[in-house]
């Protein structure tokens, strides 16, 4: 379905949160859906992320007002019920595998959609007694206040809001949304125990799917992680990975708090390779439109 492009008004400019660059490479001005989607990369660590970009006010209207219709209308809630089962279902795989799951008591969801995945933690793992989620859908904070086991906390997880400690936090695909990620990771670290988990998940930038002007670069992907901005940036929130994994175009890590320095990592030597991965993709659309003419 097509959706005429939102006027953008209030934009905003973004020094890169690992560095502090304020002056990013610009990749193009591309994006799905045809909104203005300026995506930009630091020369000095290889981060990719929008700026300029929307303030926050807006993206908190849009998200509360907008999202669903242009990612959730497409899907009957039978078939997104069945997607979020399927996503939480790999999730509890990737975490079993280091031993986690089965003996944690409270999980909190941050970009809980419907709140499908809790209500099939609730079916399929007996050892969870607290379900908690963050949403800024009006319409899904709606289905979430129906229940009557999650406990819905706020719609912004940046807000003023304290719901005590987790054993689990999952924050699938929600971490590139964010205004400031490192900010965010850090909030999610203030409610975590000493033996507490975060499970993050978010696109892979070194293997992006689909086109990058129409499809993979979106106004509401804020940044885009590569396997050493996404340590980086947790690093630098207190995190530290138990297990990074990448399949299918997903980048995904679990992680514990430390209070370790941030990991050094080689970072031109990633923004090369991130610019590598870049103009392959952006150079397979040029050869795609050139043969479209002829």
């Amino acid at each position: 379905m097509h959706i005429p492009p939102l006027e953008l008004k209030n934009l905003v400019d973004v020094n890169c949160p690992l560095c502090g660059n304020c002056s990013p490479k610009r990749i193009t001005q591309k994006g799905q859906f045809s909104l203005t989607c300026n995506v930009s990369i630091c020369e000095n660590d290889g981060l990719v992320y929008l700026t300029p970009r929307w303030s926050k006010p807006k993206y908190n209207q849009f998200y509360r007002e907008e999202y669903d219709n242009y990612y959730r209308s497409s899907r009957s809630k039978e078939d997104e019920k069945k997607v979020h089962s399927k996503c939480i279902e790999l999730i509890m795989q990737r975490l079993s595998s280091i031993q986690v799951g089965q003996a944690q008591k409270s999980v909190l969801d941050i970009g809980a959609g419907m709140g499908y995945s809790l209500s099939w933690l609730k079916e399929n793992y007996k050892n969870f007694e607290v379900y908690a989620a963050i949403e800024p859908s009006s319409e899904c904070k709606k289905n979430i206040e129906s229940s009557d086991f999650i406990q819905y906390i706020t719609d912004d997880l940046d807000s003023n809001w304290d719901a005590g400690k987790f054993d689990l936090i999952i924050l699938r695909h929600v971490l590139e949304h964010f205004m400031s990620p490192i900010s965010s990771l850090k909030k999610v670290a203030q409610h975590m125990k000493n033996d507490s988990f975060a499970y993050i998940a978010v696109p892979d930038m070194m293997n992006p799917k689909g086109e990058l002007e129409n499809y993979w670069f979106r106004t509401v992907h804020t940044f885009y992680f590569s396997k050493e901005t996404l340590v980086k940036s947790a690093n630098m929130a207190g995190l530290e990975a138990v297990i990074i994994g990448q399949e299918n175009s997903e980048l995904w890590g679990v992680f514990k708090l430390s209070n370790k320095k941030p990991i050094e990592f080689n970072e031109k030597n990633t923004y090369k390779r991130q610019m590598t991965v870049i103009n392959k993709h952006l150079n397979k659309r040029k050869i795609k439109d050139t043969t479209s003419i002829v």
